[in-house]
C-alpha cells in the first residue's frame, strides 16, 4: 500500500489521506485505529455515499473489475521518479520519435 499524508494546521489539524488501489478495507480500518478515529469504517463510508449508496458497496474489489494483473511493470515506470523526469522524457520521445 503506498500512502500520501497531508496535515492541514489551518483547518483545525486536519490530515488528508490519499491511498492507491492496493488499499484494502483492513488498511483504512488500521488508519482509522492509527488517528484515533470515534468512527468505525462503516461509517466513514457512509459519510461518504453518493446517492444513496455506501462508499463500500461502489467498491471495485472483490468485483469482477478488479485488477487482478500486474500493471507499469515497464522499466520507464521505475526510471522516472518525479513528474518532471516524465515530462522531459516524453519531449525527448516526441523530438526523437515524431509522427
Amino acid at each position: 500500500m503506498k500512502m500520501n499524508l497531508r496535515f492541514y494546521p489551518d483547518d483545525d489539524g486536519a490530515v488528508g489521506v490519499s491511498l492507491d488501489e492496493t488499499t484494502t478495507r483492513k488498511d483504512v480500518a488500521d488508519l482509522l485505529w492509527v488517528f484515533a478515529s470515534p468512527k468505525t469504517l462503516a461509517q466513514v463510508a457512509d459519510s461518504m455515499s453518493v446517492q444513496g449508496s455506501s462508499a463500500l458497496e461502489g467498491s471495485i474489489q472483490g468485483s469482477p473489475f478488479s485488477r487482478a494483473s500486474e500493471f507499469m511493470t515497464h522499466p520507464i515506470f521505475n526510471t522516472h521518479h518525479s513528474e518532471t523526469e516524465i515530462v522531459r522524457f516524453g519531449i525527448f520521445l516526441v523530438h526523437h520519435f515524431p509522427t
